[in-house]
């Protein structure tokens, strides 16, 4: 039997090198905070759930296969999954992968990178054994279950994908292939949010037909729109604000999060 090397994510919370992810040859992934994460005084809070009763920071392990909550939240869901994992030519249920692909455009300010900076993992863990074009990867992660993708405003007034889906600081969320109107429904309701008084990020509805770098295979007709709104964890497009979700603090997974009466 041929001994599988451990695969490394290294997890950068801005600019501090905060943790690694471990994943084993037994589908278990550790993670650990670094030595000069724990030693900073000053250092930025991950995430109040890996706060003990003192506040100190503590590293809580994943299920067999699964990474732990915290990054499992920060993954794509539904279509948007099976797109990424498709794309990246692996698992849909591989968690790691999938962070692996996304790590570098996650929700908040979080990012897992291979210190190789390989785009897609290795064979021995779950990776396709031919590396697909970075060109033909989508490396965005956004959580939800509707079909949506980073885009990034044209000087017209239009939307372009960029090319991997990386580094946009606009979500087009597309029409619903089971509800009718979400994308009106969605803009509807910010209109309304916002004439109460409330703020609330920059939005509209676009016309498919100008966004400029929609994948292949994505039928629509003519006169549907997509939802597009500013993110609101991005400032000036490049910077990132730091952030996380109820379901990360309570340390559950994913799927947990729309019916756990617990």
């Amino acid at each position: 039997m041929v001994a599988v090397s451990p695969s490394v994510l290294e997890v950068h919370l801005r600019d501090e090198f905060v943790g690694q992810i471990v994943a084993l040859g037994s589908n278990e992934t550790i993670f650990t905070f670094t030595e000069s994460y724990l030693a900073n005084e000053d250092r930025q809070i991950l995430s109040l759930g890996m706060l003990d009763s003192y506040g100190r920071p503590r590293a809580p392990r994943g299920k067999p296969g699964r990474i732990i909550p915290f990054f499992a939240n920060l993954l794509p869901e539904a279509e948007l999954r099976e797109y990424v994992a498709d794309r990246g030519r692996i698992d849909k249920n591989n968690d790691f992968g999938l962070l692996w692909i996304t790590g570098h455009d996650l929700p908040g300010a979080v990012m897992a990178l291979d210190p190789e900076r390989r785009v897609v993992p290795p064979p021995a863990m779950g990776g396709p054994a031919l590396s697909p074009s970075p060109n033909t990867l989508y490396r965005f992660s956004l959580a939800g279950v509707q079909l949506k993708f980073s885009a990034i405003h044209n000087a017209t007034g239009g939307l372009t994908i960029p090319v991997g889906g990386i580094n946009g600081d606009f979500i087009a969320k597309l029409p619903s292939a089971h509800f009718e109107n979400v994308p009106l429904n969605e803009y509807a309701m910010m209109r309304f949010a916002r004439d109460l008084g409330l703020n609330v990020p920059d939005c509209s509805l676009v016309p498919i037909r100008d966004i400029e770098g929609l994948p292949s295979g994505l039928e629509f007709a003519a006169d549907q729109q997509a939802f597009v709104i500013r993110r609101f964890d991005r400032i000036d497009a490049q910077d990132r604000l730091h952030i996380e979700d109820f379901n990360q603090i309570y340390r559950q997974y994913p799927e947990k999060k729309y019916d756990n009466r617990d």
